[in-house]
């Protein structure tokens, strides 16, 4: 009895640990887009990024490749790439994040952000903590991704203000469901590579990077939403 009691606490221990890994990468990659969203406002770069589509839209194109690339390629890279690529991944984010800064005014973006942050915490002890099995959410959530993603492209050349204020609170409640089943999910990724070293760290990277893009994902269309515009 007393044997079980120890192994239970050492695999809660490592398994706090673990998250508490996929947060600490998670909050530098937020940092780092902070900083680049940062240097691109403060700097000539942002006409020379926004004023030409094949800037953009090639950075963009980079942004989606590297997502794909550590997603599917995570079991055959190694850690120390697969963290390169996501810190990569966020500067790029924070590049193109950077016309946030222009569009809405800077107290709006700060008080969204603090609320977004807020949010996410909620929904992730909420993923954490619930013994009820949602791993059915999964099919769910990412067709609800698709068609955010096909209902964006199709709206950059409609230009509906009606249709990107429905896409931007679909996009809210798709990632807020993910930010729940993304944490149930890894708390189960964790119990199958927890002997494995490497795996854990590989993982660590990965989980990062859902939990990143549901963050920052809630916190664009929240803007969207709520923000006062310049």
């Amino acid at each position: 009895m007393e044997k079980d009691i120890l192994k239970s606490e050492r695999v809660d221990d490592g398994l706090r640990e673990f998250f508490v890994g996929i947060y600490k990468w998670m909050t530098a990659g937020v940092a780092l887009s902070g900083l680049m969203a940062w240097l691109v406002i403060n700097t000539n770069y942002f006409s020379f990024i926004f004023e030409n589509k094949t800037m953009s839209y090639g950075l963009a194109g980079i942004e989606l490749l590297l997502v794909l690339g550590v997603q599917f390629m995570i079991n055959r890279i190694k850690p120390s790439t697969a963290g390169i690529l996501f810190f990569l991944y966020a500067a790029i984010t924070g590049i193109l994040s950077s016309v946030l800064f222009v569009i809405f005014n800077l107290g709006s973006v700060i008080t969204i952000f603090v609320a977004t942050v807020i949010i996410y915490g909620l929904l992730a002890a909420i993923g954490y903590s619930t013994k009820r099995d949602i791993s059915g959410w999964g099919t769910f959530l990412s067709v609800g991704m698709i068609g955010v993603i096909i209902s964006s492209v199709i709206n950059m050349f409609l230009h509906s203000s009606l249709m990107e204020m429905i896409i931007s609170a679909v996009a809210v409640l798709v990632f807020a469901g993910f930010t729940v089943y993304d944490h149930q999910s890894y708390k189960k990724i964790y119990d199958l590579i927890k002997h494995n070293g490497e795996e854990v760290e590989r993982y660590t990277v990965l989980g990062a990077l859902h939990m990143y893009m549901n963050l920052i994902v809630m916190f664009q269309n929240l803007l969207s939403l709520f923000g006062e515009r310049e």
